[in-house]
This record gives structure tokens, C-alpha cells and sequence, in this order.
């Protein structure tokens, strides 16, 4: 880093960026008309706000968005979420090409970032927070999304495909898997690799691997836009699913008072089967496949959670707030719990073999 920064504080965030900014856009007389606000919750990046006077062009006007990385190797990330990011916009599907973006950490800020459109609206999360009855609505339309992003064809995809996305999770698993971590998950890793065939038949679809209610926003015409690209793939569309039925299942950890995760712990099965139903109706789905799908994203936030304490305190991760309290041990015994689950309803005989259920 050129200069210590904690990209946790708007006071330390807002001078950094306005350096930057001024030299980046060649107009020393830029200032806020909005200063840097941080902008709801993440556990990859830190989100502000903000808006800018005497800007050279009309883009520069409008109300922007910084996405900064706590982790100053993140460069590569953002080179591939740009890349798929302008793929994906050039088959029209909704997402938000950078204004600006930095791949490194010789900034002024010192780590790297983006900066975008801000869409007026919020997330889909803002927007079930103000009309609570909208939820399933908001939800089949996500799940329209979702089945649209998997048809996009995967020729010339700027995304790397070399082998079927479960063998390159079952590799990078043995390779963070330690040897002092709790023989459950030695077990469970073990039982991925001997079920692999459920989802080793894949077609290649583009997966945005982080598909949820916080990564969509609402905007005012009714339109939506998919964000934050950093953990999309090519593989097996129904890990993508699955991701969203999982976050969805887990969606109480979104929740910003104890009564409102009263009320999502309460409806969560039905977020869930909701959003499974109607992508199911734009797209068939294996419901073993899909489960098994869910138990490993269920053992990758529960590995996780482990690297992060073998990491220690001084984890950038754990500056973002939520990240924080997803380590929580009611957090960890409920990713474990789902995750036997998960195991418990994929069969132990017998092939997938396009066994696809409309």
C-alpha cells in the first residue's frame, strides 16, 4: 500500500478517494457533493457512496458507487469480474460495467477498487425491507434471471473452462484442508470425492456464484442488475442455483434487528423453494443434483470460516462487519447441520445420467 488506510472508515476512505479522483479525471476543482457513505453490507468488499461537483462529464455527475477490496492480490479478481461483466452486458443481460477500476494497490487508496453507477433503488433486500409483500415476487423474477444468465451461450466467454467445476472445488478443497481440521470435514471431503459423478456431467453455463437479494438491485422501473462478478465461473449451472437456494435457506444472517430475523428464519424454506420452483420452470433441474450442490457450498463457507481463524486477527476479511458476525458458532453449527442434510437426500447408488426433472 502507498499509504496506511482503513478501508473500514468513510473519514479515512473519503481524502483518499478525492486524490485519486482528481488526478484520474485530470480536474483538480472536483469535490463531493456527497461525501463517501458506506453503503450497505458485504463479506468480500467495502461499499460507499457518493457523488461528485465539477466533474468534467456528465457520467462523473451522477451518484457513484466504491467497491474497495480489503486485499491489496485482489487485482486479478476484478480483471476477470470486468471481463465477464462487459461479456455478459454485450448479451444484454443487466449488469454494471466500472467507470473506473484499479487492479492494484499503487493508488492513492492504496487497494484495489472499482467505482460504478449507483442504481437508484438499492438491493433486492432494500426492497423486500419496504414492501415486505413483494418477497415472492422479487424472488421468481431473480429466478427468471438467474435461468437468463445460464442461457447466455459460453463461445468466447473470457472466463476459463479446462475441466468440470466440481474437480477444480474437490482439488483447491485438498489443498486448504489441514490436517488438525475436525475429522467431520475430512469425512465429508472424502464423500464429495466419492459422489462426484452428480455433478461431473456438466454443460458449461456462466455461474455467478453469489447470486442473492444483496448482489440484485431493484431499480425504480422494475428492472434488475446483477453485481459483484468476483466468484463467477463456468460449470454446472446447477451449483449456481444452488449457491442462491442456500444463501436464501441462510438469509437470517442478512437480517439488521432480531425482528426481522425472527421473521426470515420463519419463511426461509419458503424463499428457498420458491426461488428452486421458478427457475425450474425456465430450466429443468435434478433435485439430487442441486443437493448435492448445496452441501458443497455449505462445506466451503464452513472451510471458510476455519481459514479465517486459522488466519488470525489481523484478517483483512474481518473488518467487514458481516463477516464478522457470520462467525458466530450459531453460524457454524447451522453450516454444518445443513450440510448433513444436504448429504443425507443425494443418493448413494446410482448416476445422475440427465436425469433432469421439469
Amino acid at each position: 500500500m502507498l499509504a496506511e488506510l482503513d478501508p473500514a472508515s468513510a473519514r479515512h476512505v473519503a481524502p483518499a478517494l478525492l486524490d485519486y479522483l482528481r488526478a484520474f479525471l485530470g480536474e483538480p476543482a472536483v469535490d463531493y457533493a456527497a461525501r463517501p457513505e458506506p453503503l450497505g453490507r458485504s463479506t468480500s468488499s467495502f461499499i460507499y457512496s457518493f457523488q461528485l461537483t465539477k466533474a468534467p462529464s456528465a457520467e462523473w455527475s451522477v451518484p457513484l458507487v466504491l467497491r474497495l477490496l480489503p486485499n491489496v492480490d485482489a487485482g486479478p479478481v476484478i480483471e476477470r469480474e470486468t471481463a465477464i461483466q462487459n461479456y455478459v452486458i454485450r448479451h444484454g443481460f443487466p449488469a454494471l460495467a466500472p467507470l473506473g477500476l484499479e487492479t492494484s494497490g499503487g493508488n492513492a487508496l492504496g487497494l484495489p477498487f472499482t467505482i460504478t453507477v449507483r442504481i437508484p433503488g438499492g438491493t433486492v433486500l432494500d426492497a423486500v425491507r419496504r414492501r415486505p409483500l413483494s418477497a415472492l415476487q422479487l424472488i421468481q423474477r431473480m429466478a427468471d434471471a438467474q435461468a437468463a444468465l445460464h442461457r447466455i451461450p459460453v463461445d468466447f466467454c473470457p472466463l476459463p473452462y479446462e475441466a468440470p467445476l466440481i474437480e477444480h472445488r474437490i482439488a483447491d478443497w485438498q489443498q486448504r484442508i489441514a490436517p488438525e481440521d475436525p475429522d467431520e470435514m475430512h469425512r465429508a471431503l472424502a464423500w464429495f470425492a466419492k459422489h462426484s459423478s452428480w455433478a461431473r456431467d456438466e454443460a458449461p453455463a456462466i455461474c455467478h456464484h453469489d447470486f442473492h437479494p444483496m448482489n440484485v438491485l431493484a431499480g425504480p422501473g422494475g428492472g434488475l442488475t446483477v453485481i459483484d462478478w468476483s466468484e463467477a465461473a463456468l460449470g454446472d449451472r446447477h451449483s449456481d442455483v444452488a449457491r442462491t437456494a442456500a444463501l436464501l435457506f441462510f438469509a437470517p444472517l442478512l437480517a439488521s434487528s432480531r425482528a426481522e430475523r425472527t421473521l426470515l428464519l420463519g419463511v426461509r424454506g419458503l424463499f428457498r423453494r420458491r426461488h428452486v420452483s421458478a427457475y425450474r420452470r425456465r430450466l429443468p433441474i435434478d433435485t439430487s443434483r442441486l443437493r448435492f450442490w448445496e452441501a458443497a457450498h455449505a462445506f466451503n463457507g464452513w472451510l471458510q470460516l476455519i481459514e479465517l481463524d486459522r488466519r488470525g486477527p489481523d484478517a483483512p476479511e474481518l473488518r467487514l462487519e458481516l463477516v464478522q458476525e457470520m462467525r458466530a458458532p450459531r453460524v457454524v453449527a447451522g453450516l454444518r447441520k445443513y450440510l448433513r442434510t444436504c448429504m443425507d437426500q443425494v443418493p448413494a447408488n446410482g448416476q445422475p445420467a440427465n436425469r433432469l426433472t421439469s
